[in-house]
């Protein structure tokens, strides 16, 4: 599903101001979650959210929150829904990468797979238990999962994409908000904001909590292509993002072709691709989330640029891990 665009316009259209009455709804719904007392595991839940709907980098910033717990030696797990899984396996379950594919488990669930222990579930309380039940770890990392009720959050971190911010902050279906974006900030115990703040919420933001300030840089892979031709794709919830982010860095994008955000690729989506590399005789390059939906044989054909984030201040994770009581 694509976002509609008018989410982010603001002020409202009258497309979204139609619609805000049935965000009542959504208020009710979010209200009633976040009263509700989830489960105390006995260590402490990280918990890497945000209030809208749509890629803000939660994956990019639970897999850095990952790296380096790796780096101090802290053994932790992650905790998923497993969004998009087409998969009917009996929740929670451990995602296996001898066994599972993108659409057993969500292309999110992999890449977080590939790092630590992770657990699928929509129970984030049944996951928990069942984590640390299966191995010695000392911090679950949730990835998502801010307005879900079923587990306490010690530390919960909001993340904002600087671009799009809370779109035309109004909630589902008139806006991309989950929940009220003050109600939301009283949830939360910091914030990582990413890129440039273009909507002007950093104020508004920093007086609620502390803000750490990040940047998407590309992985050192990324030189490989620098001031070539490329044919880039993607199956996000931003692809623009990710076509920006290449040519920032250089790449040269003869072409780019957008799917809907966790896309399953079909064979037709597969052969317009390979029909493209033939042609234009470019390499085709995609985003980490889209490769591990690709078929195994077509995979070779894609390369994966991975982003990662670039703190202003180096200090970010040290200071966010104080937050953190072991």
């Amino acid at each position: 599903m694509k976002a509609p665009f008018f989410w982010q316009q603001y002020p409202p259209t009258p497309t979204a101001k139609i619609l805000t009455p049935f965000s009542f709804i959504t208020s009710l719904i979010t209200r009633y979650q976040i009263n509700k007392p989830g489960w105390h595991a006995p260590i402490p839940v990280l918990c890497c959210g945000n209030l809208t709907i749509g890629g803000t980098g939660k994956t990019t910033v639970a897999l850095e929150m990952g790296h380096y717990c790796q780096q101090q030696s802290i053994p932790f797990a992650f905790l998923t829904r497993g969004y998009k899984r087409k998969s009917r396996i009996a929740e929670p379950f451990m995602v296996d990468l001898n066994q599972h594919n993108a659409k057993d488990v969500g292309d999110e669930a992999l890449l977080l797979a590939r790092l630590a222990p992770t657990w699928i579930g929509g129970n984030r309380a049944a996951s928990a238990k069942a984590a640390i039940k299966k191995s010695p770890v000392k911090l679950l990392i949730m990835d998502d999962g801010l307005q879900n009720p079923t587990l306490y959050k010690d530390l919960s971190i909001l993340v904002v994409d600087g671009v799009t911010g809370f779109g035309n902050q109004r909630l589902l279906p008139a806006g991309p908000l989950r929940q009220p974006v003050i109600q939301g900030l009283k949830t939360v115990k910091t914030c990582i904001f990413i890129g440039k703040d273009k909507t002007g919420l950093l104020p508004t933001i920093s007086s609620h909590v502390p803000v750490f300030r990040a940047n998407l840089t590309m992985n050192p892979a990324i030189r490989q292509f620098s001031n070539q031709s490329v044919i880039a794709f993607a199956g996000i919830g931003r692809p623009e993002k990710f076509f920006q982010t290449l040519k920032d860095n250089q790449l040269i994008l003869s072409k780019t072709i957008s799917f809907p955000d966790h896309h399953h690729y079909t064979n037709k989506d597969l052969n317009k691709l390979l029909s493209l590399h033939r042609h234009y005789q470019l390499p085709l390059v995609t985003t980490p989330k889209d490769y591990v939906r690709l078929p195994d044989q077509f995979r070779p054909l894609a390369t994966p640029l991975e982003v990662c984030l670039t703190w202003h201040d180096p200090a970010s994770l040290q200071k966010i891990f104080h937050m953190i009581h072991f």
